[in-house]
């Protein structure tokens, strides 16, 4: 799958993908989201496409981690939490 040229890593796929990993099921992190699993997918499927490799590994009764997906998860949350520091912090500025 090759990787889509221009186009950036959107947090809110991070979001969605660091959801369905931690669940392992599309069900759990789409409800955990308040989200339909139809967009829920959607979102990671941009995301695989984005970086160009698959993340999980799913079947109709499945959900596993591939190595780029164990390895992704390694490295999301913290950059979420950073991302959603900075947010915060401009956020608390303007009150």
């Amino acid at each position: 799958m090759p990787a889509q040229e221009g186009r950036a890593m959107d947090l809110h796929q991070l979001r969605c993908f660091v959801a369905v990993a931690e669940e392992l099921h599309f069900g759990r992190a789409a409800h955990r989201l308040n989200m339909l699993p139809s967009a829920l997918g959607r979102h990671i499927r941009l995301l695989e496409e984005d970086l160009g490799t698959r993340l999980l590994a799913r079947t109709t009764r499945n959900v596993a981690l591939t190595g780029d997906g164990a390895a992704l998860l390694d490295e999301a949350p913290a950059l979420l939490f950073q991302a959603d520091s900075i947010a915060a912090r401009f956020r608390s500025r303007m009150n």
